[in-house]
């Protein structure tokens, strides 16, 4: 609530969303199933966790929060060429799917053509499928080297001087660092998008102020 010592809630947020993508990544770097949601889902909690370090950087060690934001950009850069695959290999599935022969008898021809079509499509995808294996390599690399730099005991001593609580009030706090968020994304959604890649950072800014919005939104009055 924003009553509570910043302090206090800081350490409760940052804790439970930089556990939240250990626990991801864990679970990506040993999953042998190649669940797609698995590798969105750590993404979104890199994201997440980068908002979170954001908004609470000044009550927290400068040098442990550059080393986790380093590691969740890794995190997220290594996850995306698996993404990426995951993505395509959905929407081709679809399409194979719909390129399902006519059983009219009129629509001999057009069944051939869907015939070829949905093999083309089967060979892809299988072809994908060895590659979406070899995109998973580098995030079980990555998790062993994190594992090996200790993340949970790095998580403790980020969040253990909050412990100590401090006067300022998780409202006040909430407010003061909201505001920057806000001006940028408005900022951003002002500006003329003149392509994809402009609309690329809208969606991004509209991201982590949706992200910020979760931990914050707490403070104004519904």
């Amino acid at each position: 609530g924003p009553e509570l010592p910043a302090r206090a809630v800081a350490g409760r947020i940052v804790r439970h969303r930089l556990a939240t993508v250990w626990e991801l990544l864990g679970e990506v770097a040993d999953d042998r199933s190649l669940r797609s949601e698995d590798v969105h889902q750590l993404r979104v909690a890199t994201r997440r966790s980068l908002v979170a370090l954001e908004l609470f950087a000044d009550l927290v060690d400068s040098r442990e929060v550059k080393w986790f934001e380093r590691q969740l950009r890794r995190i997220r850069r290594t996850a995306g060429e698996a993404r990426d695959l995951d993505v395509l290999i959905e929407r081709l599935a679809h399409d194979r799917a719909a390129a399902t022969p006519s059983a009219r008898a009129d629509a001999r021809p057009e069944a051939a053509k869907e015939s070829r079509e949905r093999k083309r499509l089967e060979s892809l995808l299988r072809m994908l499928g060895r590659r979406r294996e070899d995109a998973r390599r580098p995030i079980r690399a990555l998790h062993r080297k994190l594992a090996d730099d200790d993340w949970p005991s790095r998580i403790d001593r980020l969040v253990e001087p909050l412990s100590s609580g401090g006067k300022r009030r998780f409202g006040r706090h909430a407010r003061r660092r909201l505001a920057p968020l806000i001006r940028r994304f408005f900022r951003t959604a002002d500006r003329r998008h003149r392509d994809a890649e402009d609309l690329h950072e809208l969606r991004i800014e509209g991201k982590k102020l949706r992200y910020a919005l979760e931990i914050c939104g707490v403070v104004f009055d519904v």
